[in-house]
């Protein structure tokens, strides 16, 4: 199994509503914790938002501080 550096990311998060994924992130930034958002303009200019699945992504080291700021 490969080591896993302080740089990789694992997946915090999924949801279909992108502006939640935006309030995810804001509240993360907020305390300084790096994240990307990812699928968010899949679905771009299709003018239905349904398919849309957005995923939240932190690095690894930080994915339990991340994990207590989404549950505040």
């Amino acid at each position: 199994m490969p080591s896993r550096g302080p740089h990789d990311m694992v997946c915090l998060t999924s949801g279909a509503n992108p502006l939640q994924a935006r309030v995810w992130q804001e509240a993360l930034e907020d305390e300084g914790i790096v994240c990307q958002i990812r699928g968010l303009y899949e679905d771009f200019g299709v003018g239905d938002t349904s398919g849309f699945h957005v995923t939240v992504w932190v690095k690894t080291a930080d994915q339990g501080r991340a994990e207590a700021v989404l549950r505040e």
